[in-house]
């Protein structure tokens, strides 16, 4: 009896560690599962600025060409979504700098071109200014795109270098006769050089385009005036405020219809 009873002890106390073992597996499992499911849902929630920082220490310790480009862009991308786009601009130009190529440089260009027009006072603007033209510049002109063409043409016009900005709007219009960008841009610099003719040319035939280009038709009415064709502008200043302007180019609008004879 004893020894029957000492062999139902021992099976016992063999299942009752089974199921000891079993219980805690499969506890430490879940709690592990847990933990990751944590890990994971805080990765997602990790601020924009550590994001960053995990990628900017990546980059500095890649070896491979490939994943150093893939840090970098991720970075760009990144600075570019919080909207620092002058931060954006340098990843880029990175990769340029590391991969010399007319894409990385168009890349990197229109990144500080994007910067450039987000700029907070002048000092800034002739800063990226600089920076995306020497990356343009790396860009055989002959055959980039209408939006590299575009995006020169406004750099120059800030840097007084208007010759060379009139040449490229006009190579635009020469395959795109009605693009607004080229129109508009060769109507205020023609405006701003006192060339109110052209700049009545450039803005009729963007208005023609663009019935409710706010700003051209704003400039041409003013140009109309300048060339003494009162009439002409007294239409457009009324068009105007049948569009979706602010208060304060309405009471310039009255202004000038006051004046008006």
């Amino acid at each position: 009896m004893r020894i029957w009873f000492k062999a139902i002890f021992i099976t016992a106390s063999i299942a009752a560690l089974i199921l000891f073992f079993d219980a805690y597996w499969f506890v430490d499992k879940q709690n592990k599962e847990a933990e990751l499911q944590a890990a994971q849902a805080g990765n997602k929630a990790a601020p924009e600025a550590e994001s960053i920082k995990l990628l900017k220490d990546s980059l500095f310790v890649s070896i491979s060409p490939k994943n150093y480009s893939n840090f970098a862009l991720r970075l760009s991308s990144s600075y570019e979504r919080i909207g620092n786009y002058d931060s954006a601009a340098s990843y880029k130009e990175l990769i340029a700098n590391r991969f010399p190529n007319e894409e990385n440089w168009k890349n990197a260009g229109l990144m500080y071109f994007k910067a450039f027009k987000n700029a907070s006072g002048e000092t800034q603007e002739l800063q990226l200014a600089t920076k995306a033209i020497v990356c343009l510049q790396k860009i055989s002109l002959s055959n980039s795109s209408k939006e590299v063409k575009l995006a020169l043409a406004t750099l120059y016009l800030s840097y007084n270098e208007s010759d060379k900005a009139i040449s490229l709007l006009q190579e635009v219009l020469a395959t795109d006769d009605v693009n607004k960008e080229a129109l508009y841009a060769l109507g205020i610099h023609y405006f701003q050089d006192n060339n109110f003719e052209k700049a009545d040319s450039y803005l009729t035939q963007l208005i023609t385009i663009d019935s409710s280009h706010i700003n051209g038709m704003y400039f041409l009415a003013l140009s109309k005036l300048k060339l003494d064709k009162q009439k002409e502008a007294k239409m457009l200043f009324e068009k105007l405020k049948l569009l979706d302007i602010s208060a304060e180019v309405e009471v310039d609008i009255e202004s000038y219809l006051n004046d008006i004879k």
